[in-house]
């Protein structure tokens, strides 16, 4: 029973994650758009007639609780899948509104994504008569018209959706009568919405003193899918509100199967299955960023800069790295996508086990269940019963290696079949297939090691016994709604719909203390025989956090933080320990109040190493930064913008930065560097400005000149020192050279600035 479901060679099984593989399913040329996409699109055409109005055995009126089932369900769709689609018809009525001007139909809303106005304009309908101003028909209409506009509803989306769906709430049990006619074209318009993909789901309701009669009418027009419950379909009509809600419930939500995949039960035997997920946490929605001025929704980008230059990033120029024996291993994606690839999708049979066998604790995550996907291959369906009744008769569970898909880990799971059974109404509660347990491998194993525990008397075993007994109680979580949800929900809906009053939400997961007070007395007489009153409780080993050592290795003292402003700064003796404790703002204000700058990528024992270095330095102790330090100060600094000129330099080696182009030198210069190779010598006079004390005017006024010769420019640079002669010597090197960011006038005079602009 081998299948090969492409012929191009791509494997049909690669793609099998509806949302997550619905480009890639795209784009391979693959016929499965109803499959991987994740909208549903449902029409609620609801009968308007006048009998819809009159009230039935209960004193409910069936129009009102069709209309609340379609305010209810829109309600569940905001909050679950806001992205599918949602709209209302009614027909047989008064005045029509439709594309196709049919009489007696009325598209109240047309289909698109749920919203609080469409609740509100739907609730409007349940008071003061609102429905008068669409109104109920006096004649015949045709039936067949309120299909068709259903079809153009939903041709005239252009959203793409998976399933198309028609919920159809009516206590009329054959609205065309004796016309043969109309009896035909409706039939007739029910098998196109087929061929189109548009299923019609029935909820009949009962009038009062009359059942609803499906084999009327209803029985020709009405649809199933293999894939729902049961292989018929289920026409009891409901009276009550709350049946016909758990109706429109229980069909809310299209069954959507989490994955495709082959069943490889040996050499050359595969079937396909479905995977289905039974139980999935539900969550709060996770918030969406909005403009605060326009109220749209805002979109992230997320964007690669490089550090080094600041570049935008290309996704070819993104490797991923991994540490591998002190060393960086980089990948790319497709690397990366070729590690992760193990082996073949699929479900591979090994053998067989013992039910027993399998305990609690190896379940490692919530079950899926697999069930027979028969479009795919034939003859898979009846293989699958066949396997699974054997299974159930043996008492024996499957142990198969399971990959839903190509990227994913191998994983051991088991197989437990489950029997199809009903209800006595005749409706299937539970389906015909396999639960997929999924099963640790010996590294998720845990060992806990405990000492010898004492062993409970035979006393307390029977008053534990009788506790046990006399507390059970009959559970079912189905039964229970998470009130944090529910809470959530009221208030969401109260926003959203303008209520004045949030709805109450009743916490039903409580203990029941008022029930459980009636045995009372049998809680009481186990906790005496568990804790009797010379009972002494042990004292619990509590592990210290182990306190900061200082310098000489000994603990620090505990010590209160005093606010930065009222410490006494010359009295602390080792600042780097004393400020330790404080946390990053008192830093930063520390450091504001003593006048040195925070640069942002500063982190704690950045700060801390310049607040001890400041006082230091305050102190004596630390005479002059090294040549590191200084290097980094100048990192920290704004960097300005080059200039256009630039000055020579007549000792490039001794420059922190790099050197500045060379220029052309000018004759005064090439004999004042002659001069300074000869020390002995003594310099030209008439080339060398000598600096003296009434020059610091001079040399502001000079500063600001516009239009000096290069020369003069050069000259005042290799300034001299005070006298000349034998005490003539050159200024010294400015530390940061041509960078120099110092505009102090006796630090220009006292050294030198070579490629410096004036």
């Amino acid at each position: 029973m081998a299948f090969h479901p492409m012929a191009n060679g791509n494997s049909f099984w690669d793609n099998i994650f509806q949302e997550e593989d619905e480009a890639k399913a795209a784009e391979d040329g693959e016929n499965q758009e109803n499959f991987f996409s994740s909208k549903d699109a449902i029409v609620f055409l609801i009968d308007s007639t006048k009998e819809m109005f009159v009230p039935n055995e209960l004193g409910e009126i069936p129009f009102h609780n069709a209309i609340k089932c379609a305010v209810a369900t829109l309600t569940d769709k905001i909050i679950s899948s806001d992205s599918d689609l949602l709209g209302i018809c009614f027909y047989g009525t008064k005045n029509k509104r439709n594309s196709n001007e049919f009489e007696g139909v009325y598209v109240f809303h047309e289909l698109d994504n749920p919203d609080a106005q469409i609740i509100i304009d739907s609730e409007n309908l349940l008071v003061n008569n609102n429905f008068d101003a669409i109104g109920s028909t006096e004649g015949d209409f045709a039936f067949s018209d309120a299909l068709w506009t259903c079809s153009t509803m939903f041709s005239m989306n252009t959203q793409k959706v998976g399933h198309r769906r028609i919920f159809l709430f009516t206590n009329e049990d054959d609205p065309v009568g004796d016309d043969a006619s109309a009896r035909e074209r409706s039939i007739q318009r029910a098998k196109d919405l087929s061929d189109l993909g548009i299923d019609i789901e029935l909820f009949s309701m009962n009038k009062q003193n009359k059942e609803f009669d499906p084999t009327k009418f209803y029985q020709s027009i009405i649809t199933f899918d293999e894939d729902e419950d049961g292989a018929a379909i289920n026409f009891d009509a409901s009276s009550k509100f709350e049946e016909l809600r758990a109706r429109v419930r229980r069909k809310e939500f299209k069954k959507r199967s989490l994955a495709r995949i082959p069943f490889h039960l040996g050499p050359d035997i595969e079937i396909a299955v479905r995977l289905y997920a039974l139980v999935h946490n539900t969550k709060k929605g996770s918030f969406v960023w909005m403009d605060s001025k326009s109220n749209q929704m805002l979109t992230t980008t997320t964007k690669w800069v490089c550090e080094d230059t600041g570049t935008l990033l290309l996704d070819t120029q993104i490797k991923s790295g991994l540490n591998y024996g002190g060393e960086k291993v980089l990948f790319s994606k497709e690397d990366l996508s070729q590690i992760k690839v193990v082996g073949k999708v699929g479900v591979y049979l090994m053998g067989f086990k013992p039910k027993d066998s399998l305990k609690d604790f190896h379940q490692l995550r919530p079950s899926n269940f697999l069930y027979p996907d028969e479009p795919v291959v034939k003859g898979s369906t009846v293989t699958f019963a066949a396997l699974l009744e054997r299974m159930r008769q043996r008492n024996v569970i499957a142990i198969c290696r399971f990959m839903p898909r190509i990227t994913s880990s191998p994983k051991f799971v088991a197989l437990v079949p489950q029997e199809e059974t009903f209800d006595e109404d005749g409706i299937q509660t539970s389906p015909a297939g396999f639960h997929v347990i999924y099963l640790p491998y010996a590294d998720d194993l845990r060992e806990i090691n405990v000492g010898p525990q004492k062993k409970a008397s035979v006393d307390q075993i029977n008053a534990a016994k009788k506790m046990v007994k006399s507390l059970r109680i009959k559970f079912d979580s189905r039964n229970f709604e998470n009130p944090a949800l529910q809470k959530h929900y009221a208030a969401l809906q109260a926003i959203a719909l303008d209520r004045e009053e949030v709805e109450e939400v009743v916490d039903y997961v409580t203990p029941d203390e008022e029930g459980m007070a009636k045995f009372s007395h049998v809680i009481q007489a186990f906790k005496e025989s568990v804790y009797p009153e010379d009972y002494v409780v042990p004292e619990k080993k509590t592990t210290k956090r182990k306190a900061e050592l200082g310098p000489d290795g000994e603990p620090l003292p505990k010590k209160e933080r005093v606010p930065v402003a009222d410490v006494n700064l010359d009295e602390v003796e080792d600042h780097k320990t004393f400020w330790k404790p404080y946390n990053i703002p008192e830093l930063k204000e520390l450091m504001k109040l003593i006048g040195i700058s925070c640069p942002s990528k500063y982190k704690k024992d950045d700060m801390l190493d310049s607040i001890n270095r400041y006082f230091l330095r305050k102190q004596g102790k630390l005479e002059e930064d090294s040549q590191e330090v200084k290097n980094e100060k100048e990192k920290e600094k704004p960097k300005k913008k080059a200039p256009s000129k630039k000055k020579n330099s007549d000792d490039e080696s001794e420059a922190p930065k790099k050197a500045p182009k060379p220029r052309k030198q000018t004759a005064s210069q090439q004999e004042f560097e002659e001069a300074l190779k000869q020390p002995d010598a003594p310099p030209a006079k008439k080339k060398v400005a000598v600096a003296s004390q009434s020059d610091d005017d001079d040399f502001e006024e000079e500063k600001s000149k516009k239009g000096k010769s290069k020369g003069n420019d050069a000259e005042a640079d290799f300034s001299i020192g005070k006298g000349g002669g034998e005490d003539w010597k050159p200024k010294p090197m400015c530390p940061y050279g041509a960078n120099c960011y110092r505009k102090n006038a006796d630090h220009l005079k006292e050294f030198r600035h070579p490629g410096k602009q004036k």
